[in-house]
């Protein structure tokens, strides 16, 4: 199989270049172009072209749909425009930038399928890192953090504990390792079967520039693309989220949950993923916006052709997220909840704890 290295591929790549040949040429002006979105269905007019270009603080040239939330890389634009797989689109790119592959001895390890979660090693940095955030979380020095989760958030300390949440002042103050956001913010990380961290995901605070969620990038940890959730009562049915902050509010309620890190990752090996919870009712919780419907009925559609079906709940009206929605229903939270993904799920006469 031919390799490449990913970071020598986007290296060659002139993201606007590209976009021009694959998109159908850019609109706009100089300054700031605009290209159509890739994603096959995002119903656009065409008049205003809702994708735009931008470089991230680490240098990667990425690109993100202003309408249906989508966004990624060069690999990522080749797979939404060509309908490749990750694999095939690296392939497209190499030969288009005439990068050289990886030369790999031959294994005798059985190839992994396509859909196969990444096998992330954990890094024992990141795990120290994350360890550090939760010692400064439940000291003195986390007071505001921890109040803006358990109060204005309404998570329970039970809930940040068991999910390792934690709290960065900032990289002047706490050491890192390469590739973890330098910016002060509460940390959610993602844990494998074994507790430890294996991803970080920093949600900054206050009013800030930028994006308020950054996550670390490939040099500290792959990114594995969900992150998953466990109540500490019996199975229920599983709530997919847009983000963590929402799939601890569905913990917090008693049910499993699964994070998904951005709306727009919603693809088959995420839905191939979701789909492996044995037995259990599918339910969607993501954001009332249009990134969130549009993320929700994609990963639907592929769940339905795994054989898997799921159920659609949105928050009640004038809330934007799970999290909000439970902020609004204040001590009756767990039972609201629990009659709504009830009712979502009788129509398709799916039962709560199956």
């Amino acid at each position: 199989m031919t390799r490449y290295d990913r970071d020598e591929l986007l290296a060659g790549v002139e993201l606007p270049e590209l976009a021009d040949e694959l998109l159908g040429g850019r609109h706009g002006s100089d300054r700031s172009p605009t290209w159509a979105c890739p994603i096959p269905t995002h119903a656009q007019t065409g008049q205003t072209p809702p994708l735009s270009i931008f470089v991230t603080r680490w240098g990667e040239q990425r690109w993100r749909c202003h309408g249906c939330g989508a966004s990624g890389s060069a690999i990522d634009l080749v797979m939404h425009a060509h309908g490749l797989d990750v694999r095939h689109a690296m392939e497209w790119l190499g030969q288009r930038t005439r990068t050289a592959p990886i030369e790999r001895p031959a294994s005798s390890r059985p190839a992994r399928r396509r859909n196969d979660p990444p096998r992330l090693e954990p890094n024992p940095a990141i795990d120290d890192y994350v360890a550090a955030c939760e010692q400064i979380l439940w000291s003195r020095v986390g007071g505001g953090p921890r109040r803006w989760l358990t109060e204005t958030r309404c998570l329970s300390e039970q809930v940040l504990r068991a999910n390792r949440v934690g709290f960065d002042p900032g990289a002047r103050r706490l050491g890192r390792p390469v590739g973890v956001p330098r910016s002060a913010g509460v940390v959610l990380p993602v844990l494998d079967d074994d507790h430890r961290a294996v991803f970080t995901q920093t949600r900054r605070l206050g009013e800030v520039s930028g994006p308020r969620y950054l996550n670390c990038s490939s040099k500290a940890a792959p990114n594995p693309r969900i992150s998953r959730h466990r109540n500490a009562g019996p199975a229920r049915a599983l709530i997919v989220c847009e983000g963590v902050i929402d799939a601890l509010t569905a913990v917090d309620a008693g049910f499993d949950a699964v994070a998904l890190l951005g709306s727009s990752i919603a693809d088959d090996r995420v839905a191939d993923q979701v789909a492996r919870t044995a037995g259990r009712a599918i339910v969607l919780a993501l954001d009332a916006d249009d990134a969130g419907e549009s993320g929700a009925a994609r990963l639907a559609s592929l769940l339905s052709e795994k054989g898997r079906r799921a159920t659609r709940l949105r928050p009640d009206s004038g809330f934007a997220d799970l999290n909000e929605w439970r902020a609004g229903a204040g001590d009756d939270w767990a039972r609201i909840l629990d009659e709504r993904v009830r009712d979502v799920l009788a129509p398709l006469d799916l039962a709560l704890h199956r």
